[in-house]
């Protein structure tokens, strides 16, 4: 049977307790008899630290007890003051994606994160992204998100094509981001194996109370009344729900359109597209040692009783989420570019085609280009604040003045074009591009 939400919360706050009798008693109640994993009284003295650690069983258990076992450490002092520059999430982790969520969790699966979020975050806001041959924006997207004030970028990366690995290994050695090589088979999502490590397995990432999901070509904008500022959106968030119950916030997406452009041209993405179509769909900033899981990408699942809000701090009903709805823009939205040129779209295909999955939504017929994109019209425009482009200008160039970062960086946009035909197998893009084009159609 599913395990209840309310099930799990009464084993954390057993744990809390430090209670080991009803912490033992309470994981027996829930979790299956399952003699692979080990008793529950073993597991209850193995977390209150009276007790060794459960003999691992299979790869995925030791993955999960040497987690345990690293919170541990850290818990007793061995925690590091800054995040690390790398780390890898093999492929064996692929069942860290979670795709079944909390309701089907092993006890194992379940205690590794309960407590991981006992590590007590001493930082307020962090940004974690997948990015795979997006070489191109790197810089864009770190800087925009800095500018807004996010503390620290980790970034899930895999394959690259592009020369992506160079430019992140630097910024990485900069302390500017940390860089995650997420190993992948092809049979499972990308993204959500990146989540799933960074809910699951990524220690560093509890240094930080609130933490924004996103994909390299989704962009934060909160709402002019919060001043370009994460802390702002945040500080308004605790007075309306000072009893601390909004555990998420949803944003919804303003999906930006490129009036069918072939190539790419110079630029940030801002300066080269300013005209949106509204879409329902949202990706999240979420309070982290509330959020169980983030298997769903778009949204979190949170513990029992707590509350996700939309952009002006509405209660969301979660049992509809899926549903086609208005969207809503008042207290902010996530700038998504994903038609940008036709050029950068073959990149996106290419990129989708490498996967394995079953059903494979990523690898997108090349009409998509045109009838998820849209025309420019003074109705449908929407330009970024002239003030926190100037702000995202001068952090570009603080990023581009490190040691090897705008040559790394003039090396991938050198390169492009050349990457586009090596990725996509095509020859003749403007000739594809006109026996492809059809118009625009819902999204």
């Amino acid at each position: 049977m599913p395990i209840e939400l309310a099930a799990l919360e009464s084993i954390r706050q057993a744990y809390t307790r430090r209670d080991e009798t009803a912490l033992a008693q309470r994981l027996a109640a829930t979790f299956p008899v399952d003699p692979d994993v080990g008793s529950p009284e073993a597991w209850a003295r193995f977390l209150l630290r009276s007790g060794p650690a459960p003999a691992a069983r299979s790869s995925e258990f030791g993955v999960l007890i040497e987690s345990i076992e690293t919170t541990h450490r850290w818990l007793d002092g061995a925690r590091p003051e800054r995040p690390a520059a790398r780390y890898r999430s093999p492929k064996a982790w692929e069942f860290i994606a979670d795709r079944n969520g909390a309701p089907h969790w092993s006890l194992p699966f379940f205690v590794n994160q309960m407590v991981l979020r006992t590590l007590e975050p001493r930082r307020r806001t962090a940004l974690v992204g997948t990015m795979r041959d997006d070489g191109i924006y790197i810089l864009e997207w770190v800087a925009h998100h800095r500018a807004l004030g996010f503390q620290h970028i980790f970034i899930y990366t895999n394959d690259n094509r592009d020369g992506s690995d160079e430019l992140l290994g630097l910024l990485a050695d900069h302390g500017v981001i940390t860089v995650i090589e997420n190993e992948i088979t092809g049979t499972v999502e990308p993204e959500a194996k990146a989540f799933g490590h960074a809910v699951n397995l990524l220690q560093d990432l509890r240094d930080f109370e609130w933490v924004m999901f996103l994909d390299s070509d989704e962009y934060f904008v909160p709402a002019p009344r919060f001043g370009n500022s994460v802390d702002e959106v945040l500080n308004a968030l605790s007075e309306t729900y000072p009893d601390g119950k909004a555990a998420a916030i949803l944003y919804d997406w303003l999906w930006y359109v490129s009036d069918m452009a072939m190539h790419r041209t110079p630029g940030t993405l801002y300066e080269r597209f300013e005209h949106a179509r509204q879409h329902w769909l949202s990706k999240t900033l979420v309070r982290l040692p509330d959020v169980l899981s983030m298997r769903c990408q778009h949204h979190p699942e949170v513990r029992d009783g707590l509350l996700v809000v939309d952009s002006n701090f509405d209660v969301v009903d979660m049992t509809a989420i899926w549903e086609r709805r208005t969207p809503q823009y008042a207290g902010g939205r996530i700038n998504h570019y994903w038609p940008k040129s036709f050029e950068e779209f073959l990149v996106k295909k290419a990129r989708g085609a490498t996967l394995n999955m079953a059903r494979n939504f990523f690898d997108r017929p090349y009409p998509t280009f045109f009838r998820w994109n849209g025309y420019a019209t003074q109705e449908n425009q929407y330009p970024i604040d002239p003030r926190f482009k100037a702000a995202m200008t001068a952090e570009i160039a603080a990023l581009r003045s490190l040691p090897g970062v705008a040559v790394a960086a003039a090396r991938i946009d050198a390169e492009f074009t050349s990457v586009v035909r090596t990725l996509s197998g095509v020859g003749d893009i403007e000739a594809l591009y006109r026996a492809q084009r059809v118009e625009p159609g819902p999204l």
